[in-house]
């Protein structure tokens, strides 16, 4: 039942909003026990609830949102084709993508409440929430409801789509909030003042009258009352942390402030002292300045927005001079784009060819196909199934948009961080130790010095610091993600270091991994091929990204391309399409002949040569031989992974080159051929379940499964557009020869994780040592906490930095070229 109390009805009692924590100062709401502010607090709690989303209110936060009355009215202009389209940046089959910017996200709450909003609107798919952008993307059913309800559903609890916000402008967020800024202004102000009336106490080489200086003591009592506000942040904090049953670190701050407060008043006015108002003053300052300190370091130092915005991702344009391999930074609006089997759009167009089948499962995670034809919209993030389409561009390149659809859930498959879960756990029971700590030291000296009891125990709450535990993981890892950038390594985000220290074993798949085509290297052996069996020949392999399909295209003589129609791809047996009245197939010897049961003939004098086999109308017109050789590099790179790894190759091709390979590897590596895609997957998972830590190193297309199975996977890739969602990591192919150096660094990083951790508990058994022996006062600590956490950012990194320049990384982006002792 609800309860409302009218405005003019007497409450002795202050309540305040059990959903937005703001004082009920007019008329209030009872309802479920609960009080609340206004209805629309009320309507929010009831949908919340409602919905099964109450755990909403278990989170540690400070100030929730409040909603906004609305008026149904303000959201029409949504239902405008024209303004919605310009909005919505993807939209096909009824499945649309909207990114939103909400100036109201703040805190975990509204990252958990928006990231569960499809149980309040049963339309939204999926939704993924940006902290630091204070964005959020949804992907929805249009079916089922419209951008305009998502925008009336999100003011209906609190977060107002800004939708004047221009994000190619840059982000309207400030790194530290104006609030801050404020409350520093209060607090110097009467930190100034206060040290400036204590000022005679100190030097007056007579003593001021009793009289002047306890008006100076009352006037820096009045000084003080503002200065409490300015430290609000950790009060609210510290006071909802208690009400959730949690102690947080600001919980000992606030109690040493309160107590600081306390007693200085106290003396004041009963027993006739000044109080310690000059050291609460300076505290209050200094940790305002800390807290803005450390804002701004973290701010610059972070990588969540720019370490992965470097993925090597080119693009085929196609101009009056051919086709040309480009970066995908130099697409512009108006570009012809060449999209092959499998590869990604990777911006939004239209299409010019006539007709495609565009996966959009990267975008929405659903799996169907689109079917679209010439003039229809092609989205950013569409994966093209058929063969090689052509489409113009319309709209820029968005970094951050396929950063985003990486970084997706449908793509992780790996446990969390194990040294996150660490730190978080050291760090919840560190709060309570310093609580015990400072209560014991201050009963110690109650009874021997009780002069000093509160300076001890109040220090003791301020100088402790276990902040830098977790902040010492993502800035290490997170430099040693810029490093690896620099050497051509891409990694999808920071817990992939800490995997790629855990590895134990190292799995190669052979062709385009191991391997690279020799000049001149592809021959063909068979029934001559006339000039237009091979434009058929050159037209078909031209659709496909595989490492063999691109070496044969190449070594055919451009020529008038052919219409392509019904292209088909079965990853690791072979291509296969319609030209004209003609079946082309190309691929393993069971493909081509359809005969799986007859067995493919070799010559054993020729080893060394991948064969793919050509038909027309499934008979068996010859072979294309490809003589590979191994990466210039490779020898080196095994010198350094022997011994330290077990290694382990896989290839889709005959057993003819393993005599070659047991000369580059040792005599213990295990080698398997003829693996399809699902036997290199159940290769990888049999690893595990032996409790093998893996490392995949494959070519993306064929190994994608074994890429996603493993506990790292990184694709290999020439200069070409193909991307893989699956791996965790993409290698270009120049940085191959600094695998050692990667899984070395990788492995130093957790050492200097470790340090980080070593050097904050000997700060703190410094800090409190001082502190325990009353040789620290509260203002002193003030300014050495937030120090200590900065300073342990600033060694994460540059310790890193050192460890990565001492395995032979240069700042310049190279790696000296001798062999390490890793």
């Amino acid at each position: 039942m609800v309860s409302v109390y009218p405005p003019n009805q007497t409450v002795n009692v202050s309540y305040t909003c059990f959903h937005c924590g703001d004082p009920c100062d007019g008329s209030m709401i009872k309802d479920d026990e609960k009080i609340f502010c206004c209805q629309g607090c009320l309507f929010v709690y009831q949908l919340l609830r409602q919905k099964e989303l109450t755990g909403y209110y278990h989170f540690d936060e400070q100030v929730r949102v409040t909603p906004k009355k609305i008026n149904l009215a303000d959201y029409a202009y949504l239902d405008i084709p024209g303004l919605r389209d310009k909005i919505i940046h993807f939209s096909q089959g009824g499945i649309s993508k909207v990114t939103l910017f909400l100036p109201q996200i703040h805190c975990n709450a509204c990252i958990w409440l928006l990231e569960n909003i499809h149980k309040l609107d049963s339309g939204v798919i999926h939704s993924n929430v940006h902290f630091l952008k204070k964005e959020a993307s949804l992907t929805f059913d249009e079916k089922k409801t419209s951008l305009r309800k998502i925008a009336e559903l999100l003011s209906s609890i609190g977060y107002e789509p800004n939708f004047a916000y221009d994000k190619n402008k840059g982000s309207v967020f400030s790194v530290v909030e104006k609030s801050l800024y404020i409350k520093l202004g209060i607090a110097g102000f009467c930190f100034g003042n206060i040290m400036l009336l204590s000022m005679p106490g100190y030097l007056s080489a007579a003593p001021l009258e009793y009289g002047f200086l306890k008006f100076f003591a009352y006037l820096s009592f009045l000084l003080t009352l503002p200065l409490l506000y300015s430290l609000s942040d950790y009060f609210t904090s510290a006071w909802v942390s208690l009400r959730q049953r949690t102690i947080n670190m600001d919980v000992p701050i606030s109690i040493g402030v309160v107590t600081l407060f306390t007693r200085s008043v106290y003396e004041l006015f009963y027993q006739g002292g000044s109080g310690y108002f000059d050291t609460l003053a300076g505290l209050a300052f200094f940790l305002i300045v800390g807290k803005i300190f450390q804002k701004k370091t973290f701010y610059q130092l972070s990588f969540d927005r720019d370490f992965r915005s470097y993925f090597p991702i080119a693009a085929l344009r196609r101009d009056a001079q051919g086709e040309k391999s480009i970066p995908i930074e130099d697409i512009a609006v108006g570009d012809c784009l060449i999209i092959r089997h499998l590869e990604l759009v990777p911006a939004d167009g239209v299409l010019r060819s006539e007709e495609a089948l565009i996966d959009y499962s990267f975008v929405t995670g659903e799996s169907q196909p689109v079917y679209v034809v010439r003039g229809e919209r092609v989205f950013a993030g569409g994966k093209q199934m058929g063969g090689a389409i052509d489409i113009d561009v319309t709209k820029e390149v968005s970094r951050s948009y396929l950063t985003e659809l990486w970084n997706q859930e449908v793509f992780k498959n790996k446990d969390k961080s194990g040294l996150s879960q660490l730190s978080q756990k050291i760090a919840k029971y560190f709060t309570f130790a310093i609580l015990a700590i400072a209560m014991s030291s201050a009963l110690f000296w109650f009874v021997y010095d009780a002069s000093i009891a509160l300076n001890v125990f109040t220090s003791v709450l301020i100088v402790a610091c276990g902040c830098g535990l977790p902040l010492s993981i993502p800035f290490t890892f997170g430099t040693v993600l810029r490093i690896f950038e620099r050497h051509h390594l891409f990694l999808k985000n920071d817990l992939v270091v800490e995997r790629m220290a855990g590895v134990d074993t190292i799995v190669f798949d052979k062709t385009g991994t191991l391997t690279i085509p020799r000049s001149g290297a592809v021959s063909y052996e068979g029934i001559a091929l006339s000039p237009e069996e091979k434009s058929w020949i050159r037209a078909l392999v031209r659709q496909s990204t595989h490492p063999m399909s691109r070496y044969i295209y190449e070594s055919i003589p451009a020529s008038i391309s052919p219409e392509v129609m019904q292209f088909e791809e079965v990853p690791g047996r072979g291509i296969r399409a319609n030209i004209g009245a003609q079946e082309i197939s190309i691929g393993s010897h069971a493909w081509v002949t359809g005969n799986k049961f007859k067995k493919a003939p070799e010559n054993s004098m020729q080893v060394h040569f991948s064969r793919v086999y050509i038909a027309i109308n499934r008979t068996l017109k010859g072979v294309f031989k490809i003589r590979s050789e191994y990466r210039e590099s490779l020898s080196t790179v095994l010198n350094n992974l022997n011994g330290r790894y077990a290694l382990k190759v896989l290839s889709g091709d005959h057993a003819g080159e393993k005599p070659a390979l047991r000369k580059i590897f040792s005599a213990k590596t295990e080698m398997l051929f003829k693996q399809l895609p699902i036997d290199k997957l159940n290769y990888i998972r049999s690893l595990q379940e032996n409790l093998k830590k893996v490392m995949m190193i494959g070519d993306g297309l064929n190994d994608a499964g074994a890429l996603k199975q493993s506990d790292v996977g990184i694709a290999i890739t020439e200069t070409t557009s193909s991307f893989t969602p699956s791996s965790d990591a993409i290698l270009k192919a120049e940085g191959f020869g600094n695998l050692p150096f990667f899984v070395a660094l990788s492995r130093q990083s957790m050492n200097v994780v470790y340090m980080c951790f070593t050097l904050i508990f000997l700060y703190n058994v410094v800090a409190l040592s001082f502190a325990v022996y009353g040789k620290l006062t509260p203002l002193v600590a003030a300014i050495i906490m937030p120090v200590s956490s900065v300073s342990t950012v600033l060694f994460a990194v540059v310790m890193t930095t050192y460890k990565a320049k001492k395995l032979g990384f240069s700042v310049r982006g190279d790696i000296e070229k001798r062999k390490m002792g890793i």
